[in-house]
């Protein structure tokens, strides 16, 4: 999943959402690994959908002036309708919605 955004990312896409799993304590495992590995670069910003559905330390105001600069959005959720609905309304309205996004559902065969 890492090598695959980090292609995506220098082929175009501006997001990459890494649906994960369906339990809390996977999820932070997850987004602390790839909050990790992405650290070396400075337009990749990697985001935790919380429980009540938020970006986790972003508004939707700065997300529409990321991408106006240019910056990749690194998206991890849990696998939970009201969730991937919430990342769906996030970005709206960001210019987000109208780029090359990857998904990943890390739990494919669930």
């Amino acid at each position: 999943m890492i090598a695959s955004s980090a292609l995506a990312f220098e082929n175009g896409h501006n997001a990459v959402i890494a649906i994960l799993s369906d339990t809390e304590l996977l999820l932070t495992q997850n987004y602390e690994r790839i909050k990790d590995t992405f650290s070396i670069l400075d337009n990749v910003h990697v985001l935790e959908v919380s429980k009540d559905g938020d970006f986790v330390g972003i508004t939707k105001e700065e997300l529409t002036y990321l991408h106006k600069k240019g910056e990749k959005l690194f998206i991890c959720s849990l696998k939970h309708t009201k969730r991937i609905n919430s990342v769906i309304d996030k970005l709206s309205g960001t210019g987000y919605e109208n780029d090359c996004t990857l998904i990943f559902d890390d739990e494919g065969d669930d």
